[in-house]
């Protein structure tokens, strides 16, 4: 599987033209705090002034009066929701995770004090595409919401996003000439698409429904767009030369290789196909693909 990072990824974050405005980033992280304290979340008053030096950082004041907010100035979206982190675990004693939250002993008057960091790792990493398959492959936008706003919470500012791809390879598959039964023989089911996204294996699980494919890509576009909104830049997939069998038929002259068989699967199942990266048909797959997914043309993909 080949992933991009962004060219804003791999820039100084002083590029702050690249980050959404302060004031998204205020708003998304203001909706986080309502849907982890509720109400008390409007005790929060955040600040986003942007980064400085090419870091992000917080701080985050109470002033322990009763009435009187928690104050939060971050240079990012992300900066913030780790701030209000890091002021709950250890001035409030509560506790924000992945399974579960501890917010039940928070004190009636935001305690005194004040917590400030300047963030030394420029990015911090969150996936693995194999979650996609093991943890993911039936997850709603609730489910996801709630771990966008954990990855906040944590500092996470550099987040895998590789929901919905199958909608776009279909219609760049189908544009250049390919037939449903082909597709349908290619993409792996539901919970294995990590291991057919990376070449190992086609077809296993399958067909994927066409409204299946609309869903994922609309929820895609949803995650991408709450990981911006907080400033987390997002890694999203590209081609990594698998294709279907049905381009043997559509392109007989490319350099095409079939490959070993995977694991304890047998044919049609495995031995699946890869196309030379120095063929010219490896960048015109991969530049229809990333064109198709910048343009998130496929929301048209019931018209096939």
């Amino acid at each position: 599987m080949v992933l991009i990072i962004p060219a804003t990824a791999i820039q100084e974050h002083s590029s702050v033209h690249h980050l959404p405005t302060p004031d998204v980033m205020k708003t998304a992280v203001e909706g986080l705090l309502r849907r982890l304290l509720h109400h008390r979340g409007e005790e929060f008053v955040v600040e986003i002034g942007g980064v400085t030096e090419g870091r992000d950082y917080y701080k985050v004041c109470g002033e322990g009066v009763e009435g009187r907010p928690v104050r939060v100035w971050a240079g990012t979206g992300v900066g913030a929701a780790l701030g209000v982190m890091t002021f709950l675990k250890y001035m409030c004693n509560a506790s924000v995770s992945w399974e579960a939250d501890l917010l039940s002993n928070l004190p009636a008057v935001w305690p005194e004090g004040t917590m400030e960091n300047k963030l030394l790792d420029r990015y911090r990493y969150y996936g693995n595409p194999c979650v996609f398959s093991y943890s993911y492959a039936f997850w709603s936008w609730q489910h996801w919401e709630r771990e966008i706003d954990l990855m906040a919470l944590m500092g996470v500012n550099l987040a895998l996003a590789l929901e919905g791809q199958e909608a776009v390879w279909r219609e760049v598959y189908m544009d250049l000439g390919l037939n449903e039964e082909e597709l349908e023989d290619h993409f792996a089911g539901y919970a294995f698409l990590a291991w057919g996204r990376m070449g190992n294996i086609e077809k296993w699980g399958g067909p994927l429904s066409l409204h299946w494919m609309e869903e994922k890509f609309n929820l895609q576009k949803r995650i991408v767009e709450r990981m911006r909104e907080f400033g987390m830049f997002t890694v999203l997939p590209a081609f990594s030369g698998h294709v279907p069998k049905g381009i043997l038929r559509v392109f007989p002259g490319a350099n095409i290789t079939r490959l070993s068989a995977w694991g304890h699967f047998s044919e049609p199942y495995t031995r699946t196909f890869f196309v030379d990266p120095q063929d010219p048909l490896f960048e015109k797959i991969g530049v229809a693909f990333i064109k198709k997914h910048g343009h998130g043309s496929s929301s048209s993909i019931m018209r096939h």
